[in-house]
């Protein structure tokens, strides 16, 4: 089964990519496929700050994704978007912004796609 990764990331507020990173790992979907990607320091080396939240997706995980990102910044008012970079198994990426206003419908078929992207 093909997978994707999606970074999620939130203008310096490494506060609340830790608590995204909470939140998804808490979904039974995304058990162990979520992690805390740090900013490189001055010498390359990770800094302990995150700067993304990475979830590991396949097909039938696109959807409760999308469920989860959307429902969690409808809880964090202070954020009025986030960027979502999405890599395919193929390697091609697509970068995207996204609040939680947007339409679930559309965020999903953006990643269907990518998933699907073998070659």
């Amino acid at each position: 089964m093909s997978s994707a990764t999606v970074a999620v990331s939130v203008a310096d507020s490494p506060e609340q990519l830790r608590s995204l990173a909470f939140w998804m790992s808490a979904e039974d979907e995304f058990h162990g496929c979520v992690s805390l990607r740090e900013q490189p320091d001055w010498d390359g080396e990770p800094s302990g700050v995150p700067d993304a939240v990475v979830v590991v997706l396949c097909g039938d995980t696109a959807s409760a994704f999308v469920t989860s990102l959307l429902t969690w910044l409808s809880r964090h008012h202070a954020l009025d978007r986030v960027t979502l970079t999405m890599r395919g198994p193929s390697g091609r990426e697509i970068e995207l912004e996204c609040g939680a206003a947007d339409d679930a419908t559309e965020l999903v078929e953006v990643l269907r796609p990518l998933l699907d992207d073998e070659t």
